[in-house]
């Protein structure tokens, strides 16, 4: 009987610290392979990278006299940022120009990155009433980007909805762009057709100091109406 008590004492020991065991067994592999456990005093490598932009900025216009503010989580810096630092799946851009007068300009880019055999879908829309200038437009596009196979150049499509001057017309845009130095400079050409007019497009993209001052040229002609605008801004990590 004595020893059966013991037996059974036994038994209820060695189960009760296999418990134990395997409660310590699971615990350390939790450790080793949940990489979201973060040890104490242990730096955590997501925190190696800056992936969260924001962009202030400002903008004149030569030809229209008009400065501009702007702000953007890196939509048009995004090139210059190496992906592993820039982790924003949604892009925008909201800016606005006036001359403290009568003229005045606005418009709001959004965008979705990496959308299947794609890199960049956006929508924008952009208003314009500069009476001095006889300019009135307003235009709603769509917009596609894209690698071209074994190069680092994107080709831009763009459809878009345009009335200018009360002229309402339906045309598209494409586009070629690309990173001439790493982080440092990038370009690109576009050109367009709305059936009664032609519209052009060129800018020049570049960090100054680290990726964090950036400067900008941007030259646009709708039709007759030119547009040069001068960008300086800052963007900083949040």
């Amino acid at each position: 009987m004595i020893k059966r008590k013991l037996y059974i004492c036994l038994l209820t020991f060695q189960f009760l610290i296999g418990i134990d065991i395997l409660y310590a067994q699971v615990q350390n592999d939790s450790i080793e392979t949940d990489t979201t456990m973060i040890l104490a005093d242990i730096t955590n490598p997501l925190d190696f990278y800056n992936t969260k932009w924001i962009t202030v900025g400002s903008q004149y216009d030569y030809f229209n006299s008009t400065f501009g503010l702007e702000i953007s989580n890196g939509y048009d810096e995004r090139p210059l940022i190496h992906f592993e630092d820039f982790s924003e799946d949604f892009v925008f851009k909201i800016q606005g120009n006036t001359d403290f007068n009568r003229d005045y300009s606005y418009g709001i880019n959004v965008g979705w990155k990496y959308p299947r055999y794609l890199s960049l879908i956006a929508i924008g829309f952009s208003d314009y009433d500069y009476s001095l200038s006889n300019f009135r437009f307003q235009e709603l596009n769509i917009s596609a980007e894209t690698y071209l196979k074994n190069t680092d150049f994107v080709v831009k499509l763009e459809l878009a909805y345009h009335d200018l001057n009360s002229k309402k017309n339906f045309g598209a845009e494409l586009g070629l762009s690309n990173v001439f130095i790493y982080r440092r400079l990038y370009a690109g050409l576009s050109s367009g057709y709305y059936f009664d007019y032609f519209t052009y497009s060129g800018f020049i993209k570049s960090f100054v100091y680290k990726n964090t001052i950036g400067i900008a040229l941007k030259y646009d002609r709708i039709d007759k109406y030119d547009f040069l605008q001068l960008g300086l801004s800052y963007t900083f990590t949040r």
